[in-house]
């Protein structure tokens, strides 16, 4: 059977993995190279603290739109104080909406759109309408004990809330071991020598008290008090930040002046319970304190404490691990948490029948005919998690709304959203266009209101007899009560999803409006949540990247990322067809060091994973002139007016642009499909490299996909009957049963999938019969031929026969980054050479059949047909060379015609240099057909070369090596930001070699004009003629005999000047910028009073008051002006059209 199976992949891969995008537009080549409007990059516009002008919006916009970014979104937050001269508007005030307005009117004059986030601040859903009642809620308890057998009357303690909320939901009776002698104690607690009542010893971990070092825990007793055990419970909701422990000193005594130290406590600050044994002590006073004199986290975040006897536990003992990550109560360190078992947890002792006794409670009094036993009454209720929408003004500030409950999003849109949409009147919907959610930082919510109806509507069974499973007991067993807690959870996702999300999307909607967001990416420190169902509900699903390094030291380097943190994004975007993925773009670090040519890469991996529109991150809002202005510090690269090279940033902008509309108007070509898995969370970065083999491409899937979009045809598995994969991974052994329904469907249909054979189920519900029914299927198709289909063994995969999309010689995969996309019947490959400094040589292969081939360049906007190139066996073969950082995109059309062209080149010494035929690829000539049919050829490194035509005609050629000058001095140079200040070594070397400090620290353009003589001998027919700069700070700008060349970011980009020159004396002018990084250095080295620069960037490299600038009088000074010789070199093009 392998053998058939292999076969037939050959012969889908040799006809290409077949699929049909959406309706497109054909692509053409003029709006490739003038990219409309809709695929311009788009910029987040953060308007800070209040600082705002309409002369620095109508500045901000129009700087924008010149650079080519068409769309802004407006984003209030609060980060500065107390800047001189900047007059604030406050956030919400008639004016703050004045100039809301004026924005909206501006964009709409330069024809750009405008969104905003959908609250103060960029993370949530937020501000100060919203009430406890309406704000995120965790759930809470508190224990009350008592003896059986007779009519009692008691008063429950409330569980300790935040902002004053409490509401019961339950009240619940189980019987139980009953009291321990720390219950029976009731000691009093005070912090630091204040009472706290007993928010550590209630037994509840929820209730957390923030120690740091010095603090001072003091537990008294109304009577001497014997301890022979200490247990301390954490719980720290960032878990995921750091593995610390915490040095404790117990001390004990008769009253707080006498005391004694009893033990040395080391506690792990994991969210687990500790439980160590200390010398046997009767004392009145206990003491736990925090000593400065050793090295403790900033941080201990204390949620119970009890003092015990050498048998007994204390009330909150779980003896199922990890329990507050399982509830959704703090934060995972990893994905195993959730569902792996814990060495060393106490063994479980399960409650008895759970009684329901809510009726019996009134005003927190319990009155009920407790049967004979030790009962534990459970008060079980919730309070606001107190998260606040954030960095917002104090304006704007407020609870985050309950993610859960419509009614308190409806709140929140109708107190912020529609106030915006109605200041925008007409223009809403339309130059207002769409509202933002940034990445989720509100933190986690555990419980809503309605919470158990919606449990039992989705679950399909009550949630009441296993709350007790949420405050640290075991119901019937572990793992029935682990299986209770993947229900749990997957009902937190569900009603995020659909009440938040989806929700927020319709509010949206019905207003005209649009949803753009990156929401929750998945894994331990986000709530649970069906990631790619989510995104599902934007119009312009989101991720984020940033671009980060060494600012220390130059040259800056690329380090390859590999596959991007948040990447299912990606994948929600292809399952649910949405043609655009947007990216929160280069966030990174102010330090005023950077130039396109530093963050390209970054932006190439996340273009080949597919991210198609670029939101900079970030364009701070200058609401005046001084310079470099306003920033985000260490959480944005300083894209703005005040930039030096901003003026010059269009033609990067524009090459973006390009890459976008090729992006935008096809659909990515994964060649399999891995099922996700039924646990919950799921991983929201889980490469597949340990499942397929380098460069096999591969999109993850949902169950709303498994089983609402699939569908077999023809052996292969298709996604709305638009784009086809050749199998299904299913990598995980345990599996819902209905999710082994539906695959064995699938193959039975004929459906090829690889897996581990399930073994278990998750969910609660019937899980006996689940799981044998689960075994009985997995028995009946694992391994055989089921139906139409077949299941294989994971390992199996080795044996799959599937190539990769792109097939290479002469360079790995890893040398490369590359993205196959589909476009009707039109392939679209990108290809991009990671390394920084050198260009790479290599020949590509494409199962495209006999499509004709063209190469699209977004750096230049040219389109070209390639004129060197061999088919065999439905692939299509090409040599590439690509210079450092290059991106080339190849386009394969059908019905293009064959165009005539080389298909084998050899040297002299009659060596095959195309196609290879032992994989050492070396560079050869370059040749093109144009539009006219006319194909030339060239090499500036000259040649003789025989070459064999497509009509297998014999053409012999010789190309001379190139003529080359060097110049490396100037006629004039000038300072353009400092005109005062006069240039007088014309000799082409950097700035920070000179000795005068205002040349030495220049930050800005300089002009340099420079003559050449150029000689006859650079001219004639089919001559090039190319200037290459390799050395000019940021960006340059170049003219040549007063006619625009273009504006360049690429060191040594050969740019033709043959149109532009003639023999004889030729006058070049080069506009060389840098960053301000020389300039902010020199004025810590000289500083300069009122002219030093201003800003309000750290410098820093981490958020951190404490931390070392990055820069300072100390650092190195970056490269400036033209700071190497230019060269300017002619070289033989040979047109061979009529050889052909």
């Amino acid at each position: 059977m392998l053998k058939k199976l292999i076969l037939g992949y050959a012969l889908l891969l040799s006809a290409g993995c077949i699929s049909f995008a959406q309706a497109q537009s054909p692509l053409s080549r003029g709006s490739f190279s003038t990219p409309p409007d809709t695929n311009k990059i788009n910029a987040w516009w953060h308007w800070m603290s209040g600082y705002i002008t309409k002369d620095g919006i109508t500045k901000d916009l129009e700087a924008m739109n010149a650079q080519g970014i068409h769309s802004a979104t407006i984003l209030n937050i609060d980060r500065l104080k107390n800047l001189e001269g900047n007059p604030q508007v406050k956030f919400g005030s008639p004016e703050w909406y004045e100039m809301f307005r004026f924005a909206i009117a501006e964009a709409k004059r330069l024809g750009m759109t405008i969104g905003t986030s959908n609250c103060d601040g960029w993370s949530e859903s937020g501000g100060p309408w919203l009430k406890p009642e309406n704000s995120m809620k965790q759930y809470i308890w508190r224990k009350t004990f008592i003896n059986g057998g007779r009519h009692v009357t008691v008063k429950l303690n409330e569980p300790v809330g935040l902002q004053n909320f409490y509401k019961d939901d339950r009240i619940l009776a189980y019987q139980s071991a009953g009291a321990n002698s720390f219950d029976l104690a009731h000691p009093s607690t005070k912090l630091n020598g204040v009472a706290i009542g007993d928010t550590v010893t209630d037994g509840s971990p929820v209730s957390v008290m923030e120690c740091k070092p010095g603090t001072i825990i003091d537990l008294t007793f109304g009577k001497a008090f014997t301890a022979e055990k200490i247990e301390i419970a954490t719980n720290r909701i960032r878990t995921s930040a750091a593995k610390d422990v915490a040095h404790f000193n117990l001390l004990a005594g008769n009253n707080e002046n006498d005391l004694h130290q009893i033990a040395v406590i080391d506690v792990p600050v994991n969210n687990e319970v500790f439980s160590i044994s200390i010398p046997r002590t009767t004392a009145a006073v206990y003491r736990l304190e925090l000593p400065k004199d050793k090295p403790q986290p900033k941080t201990i975040e204390i949620g119970d404490v009890a003092l015990l006897g050498k048998d007994e536990v204390g009330d909150y003992h779980p003896a199922i691990g990890h329990l507050l990550t399982k509830t959704v109560t703090s934060e995972g360190q990893r994905l195993q948490q959730f569902y792996e078992d814990v060495p060393g947890m106490p063994k479980a002792e399960p409650v008895g029948d759970v009684i329901d006794v809510t009726d019996k409670v009134q005003n927190g009094i319990l009155k009920w005919k407790a049967p004979a036993g030790n009962w534990t009454i459970l008060r079980f209720g919730f309070t606001t998690t107190g998260r606040t929408n954030h960095p917002a003004s104090k304006e704007g500030e407020g609870l985050e709304c309950d993610k859960m409950d419509t009614t308190a999003l409806n709140l929140h849109y109708h107190s912020f959203p529609e106030k915006l949409i109605k200041e925008a009147g007409s223009d809403a919907g339309k130059t207002f266009e769409y509202f933002l959610v940034d990445s989720w930082e509100c933190m986690l919510q555990n419980w809503t209101d309605n919470f158990e109806h919606e449990f039992e509507k989705r679950r399909g069974y009550s949630m009441i007899p296993y709350l007790p499973v949420l405050c640290g007991e075991v119901v019937k067993d572990v793992p029935s009560s682990e299986a209770f807690l993947h229900d749990y959870r997957s009902t937190i996702a569900d009603l995020i999803g659909e009440y938040y999300f989806k929700h927020l999307a319709d509010l949206c909607h019905r207003s005209g409006m649009k949803f753009y967001g990156e929401g929750i990416y998945g894994g331990v420190i986000y709530p649970p949540l069906d990631i790619l169902k989510a995104y599902k509900y934007f119009d312009v699903p989101m991720t984020e990247f940033w671009a980060r390094w060494n600012a220390v030291d130059t040259p800056y380097v690329y380090v390859p990322s590999g596959v991007m943190n948040h990447n299912l994004v990606s994948h929600a975007a292809f399952l649910y067809h949405k043609p655009v993925l947007g990216a929160e773009s280069y966030t990174g670090l102010a330090l005023y060091s950077d130039s396109p040519w530093d963050i390209k890469l970054y932006g190439d991996n996340v273009f080949a994973q597919g991210v198609n529109q670029v939101f900079l991150h970030s364009y701070v809002h200058q609401p005046n002139e001084r310079k470099p202005g306003l920033t985000l510090g260490v959480y944005g690269l300083t894209f703005n007016r005040h930039n030096t090279w901003w003026p010059f940033a269009g033609s990067y902008f524009k090459e973006q642009a390009r890459m976008q509309y090729l992006l935008q108007h096809s659909d990515a070509t994964p060649q399999v499909l891995i099922y996700q898995g039924d646990e919950m969370p799921f991983d929201q970065f889980r490469p597949a490299s340990n499942l397929l083999s380098e460069a096999i491409t591969y999109n993850y899937c949902n169950w709303d996909i498994l089983l609402n979009h699939l569908s077999v045809k023809d052996g292969k598995l298709w996604l709305d009957n638009q784009s086809s994969f050749v199998f299904l991974i299913l990598p995980d052994e345990k599996l819902d049963l209905r999710t082994l329904e539906r695959i064995a469907q699938l193959v039975e249909q004929g459906a090829t999938v690889y897996g581990r054979k399930p073994q278990t189920t998750f969910t609660l519900k019937d899980k006996a019969v689940n799981d044998q029914k689960l075994t009985t299927l997995a028995d009946s198709i694992f391994d055989k031929d089921y139906g139409k289909g077949h299941f294989y063994p994971l390992d199996a995969l080795k044996s799959s026969g599937i190539v990769p999309d792109v097939q290479l010689k002469g360079i790995g995969q890893n040398g490369l980054l590359t993205l196959h996309k589909r476009a009707g019947t039109t392939e679209i490959y990108e290809l991009t050479n990671t390394d920084n400094f050198k260009p790479v040589s290599f020949e590509a292969g494409f199962v495209v059949g006999d499509k004709t081939p063209s190469s699209w360049d977004a750096e230049t906007g040219e389109v070209t047909n390639p004129g060197i190139y061999t088919q065999q066996s439905g692939t299509t073969w090409l040599p590439v060379t690509l210079r450092p950082k290059q991106s080339l995109f190849y386009v394969f059309e059908a019905g293009a015609g064959d165009k005539a062209h080389i298909q084998t080149i050899q040297d002299q010494a009659g060596h095959t240099l195309f196609p290879s035929a032992d994989n050492q690829v070396v560079p050869m000539p370059s040749a093109s057909i144009n539009s006219a049919g006319q194909l030339t050829i060239s090499n500036p490194k000259g040649g003789v070369y025989r070459m064999v035509t497509s009509q297998e005609k014999s053409i012999d050629i010789s190309l001379r090596a190139a003529q080359r000058i060097s110049l490396d001095t100037a006629a004039d140079i000038k300072l353009e930001s400092e005109p005062d200040v006069k240039v007088t070594d014309m000799k082409l070397h950097s700035f920070t070699d000179a000795t005068d400090a205002a040349i030495k620290y220049y930050s800005g353009v300089a002009r340099y004009t420079i003559d050449v003589d150029l000689p006859e001998s650079f001219f004639g027919n089919g001559k090039i003629i190319q200037l290459k700069i390799p050395r000019f700070g940021a960006a340059a700008g170049i003219t040549c005999n007063d006619r625009s060349v273009g504006d360049i970011w690429e060191p040594n980009f050969p740019l033709n000047i043959t149109a532009l020159v003639h023999p004889g004396k030729n006058t070049l002018v080069i506009r060389a910028v840098n960053p301000w990084r020389n300039r902010i250095i020199g004025d810590f080295v000289q500083p300069r009073g009122d002219k030093n620069v201003f800003t309000t960037s750290t410098l820093q490299a981490v958020n951190d008051p404490a931390a070392i600038p990055v820069i300072d009088k100390t650092s190195k000074l970056l490269s400036s002006g033209l700071s190497a010789p230019i060269e300017i070199i002619s070289f033989d093009q040979i047109d061979l059209t009529n050889k052909l």
